[in-house]
């Protein structure tokens, strides 16, 4: 934009066209009494004196301004007034900072430091003077040039932006300041993603803008999160114990159930649309310890505490048990893996007290198994994996009923049935297996002369008169009985997540 040209050395006359020598010109913030320096160099480090006073001729020496608006008045020697501007536009040369002034410590921002950078080199509070006394025109800049917290606070009962009472800017971080000329100050170029202010808990939690980071109050249950842009992230946490509801859609949560908190929590959302919809992305306990090591082995009973969220128990010896902390003292989301690498032998899973693992009071992990369980604050879950059962060799004869107790407390949905083989006949070898095999509902006649029966305790072997048959290894497409003594029956049954 282009500038008219004034001239630099300003002269003064009376209304007879003599010099007004010893003339005054007195410059204040546009619109007050407040007095606003002027400056003898470009660089607006040296301040004239206010008011600038003329030589005999009625001339005035250098003078520069500040990017602020004046208001300026023009005084004879004896102090009267001859004419009032305001405002008068200065800085238009420089229109973002004026000149710069670094600093060390507390400060207070005053009128004079309209147009100015501040850039702060250590922790320190920088005070802004009321709005009403800056005035709508004054402007400066202040940036965090150390490796503390500058705090930028208000100095009387004015406020930042949405309400918050200081502003927090960390190293690299900083604001431009713009009173709104009675109580308001705000503020451009922080990404807010300091502490904000603590929000009471609530049905609809209600952020508020001054931060990325809050502390939760209060034990209202929790179902909703106020709005937020997509990508939005927050984190909270808790000073009590509210309850997070899991809603599919708008608060979606790990493993898709509630939370419950509690004290020193921290949680996680990341916001999935604008509309409201938050995911919980992660969620630490405060009284669950990080977990150092994520793979233990155990060679005796096992006590699963706080400590082994998250981490894999890998059992070495069977006939122990692994023996779980209470739900609630765990908390919702706890998981743990356990291993079964015993060459044989039971590891007992035995759930607290009156607490229950997939509604049962203890389950058995067999050689071979391996299990993921998740706390849900009141009981215990399988997440994923299995659990087995399988026999000794089973004597084989006609017209008989072997029951087997496989120990699952459930139906087992997949069943495996073996014939194998201790001497060598129809092709087969010491060892070989003429297997059937099937899922829950293919309980009828396996094989010729055999039978499967299930329930939540036994998996049954049923033979009649008919001779039991195998595919004659030796010879394809013929079906042959075998001889009983040369063939022990194994089954294995299945319990899988």
């Amino acid at each position: 934009m282009a500038e008219r040209f004034t001239i630099p050395r300003q002269q003064v006359f009376d209304s007879n066209g003599d010099p007004l020598s010893g003339a005054k010109l007195e410059f204040f913030v546009s619109g007050t009494s407040t007095p606003l320096d002027t400056y003898s160099d470009n660089a607006l480090s040296v301040a004239n004196a206010n008011p600038v006073v003329a030589d005999s001729a009625g001339r005035f020496g250098d003078i520069f301004l500040q990017s602020a608006d004046y208001k300026v008045v023009l005084k004879t020697s004896a102090d009267v007034t001859v004419w009032t501007a305001d405002p008068v536009h200065g800085g238009s040369a420089n229109p973002l900072f004026s000149s710069i002034s670094v600093k060390s410590g507390n400060y207070t921002v005053i009128s004079s430091d309209n147009g100015k950078l501040i850039p702060v080199t250590a922790s320190a509070t920088i005070t802004i003077t009321a709005a009403a006394t800056l005035g709508s025109s004054f402007r400066c800049g202040i940036v965090n040039a150390g490796a503390g917290i500058v705090t930028v606070a208000r100095s009387s009962s004015d406020t930042f932006d949405a309400g918050q009472t200081s502003v927090k800017l960390a190293p690299g971080q900083g604001i431009f300041v713009q009173p709104d000329g009675t109580s308001k100050l705000y503020t451009v170029g922080r990404d807010g993603r300091g502490k904000g202010a603590d929000i009471a808990s609530a049905g609809t939690l209600n952020l508020g803008e001054d931060g990325h980071y809050f502390h939760v109050t209060g034990t209202t249950t929790i179902t909703a999160i106020e709005a937020r842009p997509t990508g939005w992230d927050i984190e909270l946490e808790f000073d009590a114990a509210p309850t997070l509801t899991h809603n599919a859609t708008s608060l979606i949560l790990p493993g898709a159930a509630n939370i419950t908190t509690a004290a020193g929590d921290v949680a996680r959302f990341v916001s999935e649309a604008d509309s409201g919809n938050w995911r919980c992305t992660s969620y630490l306990r405060a009284a669950v310890a990080p977990t150092a090591t994520l793979y233990v082995t155990a060679s005796a009973n096992y006590n699963v505490a706080a400590g082994d969220n998250n981490r894999t128990i890998d059992f070495t010896t069977a006939s122990v048990s692994a023996l779980l902390g209470a739900a609630a003292t765990l908390g919702a989301g706890f998981r743990v893996t356990l291993i079964n690498s015993a060459a044989s032998g039971d590891v007992t899973i035995d759930p607290n007290s009156a607490e229950t693992l997939d509604g049962q009071a203890t389950r058995l992990l067999r050689p071979g198994d391996r299990v993921t369980l998740v706390c849900t604050g009141s009981a215990w879950k399988t997440e994923r994996g299995r659990y087995s059962f399988t026999s000794a060799e089973i004597t084989v004869a006609t017209s008989t009923v072997s029951a087997n107790a496989h120990g699952l407390g459930v139906l087992p949905p997949r069943w495996r049935l073996v014939l194998r083989n201790k001497t060598a006949e129809l092709g087969y070898s010491v060892g070989d297996e003429a297997t059937f095999g099937g899922h829950a509902s293919d309980v009828a006649g396996v094989g010729a002369g055999v039978g499967i029966a299930l329930d939540s305790t036994n998996v049954t072997i049923l033979t009649t008169t008919v001779a039991v048959r195998v595919q004659n290894k030796g010879s394809a497409g013929a079906a042959a009985a075998i001889v009983t003594g040369n063939w022990r029956f194994v089954i294995s049954v299945y319990d899988e997540y």
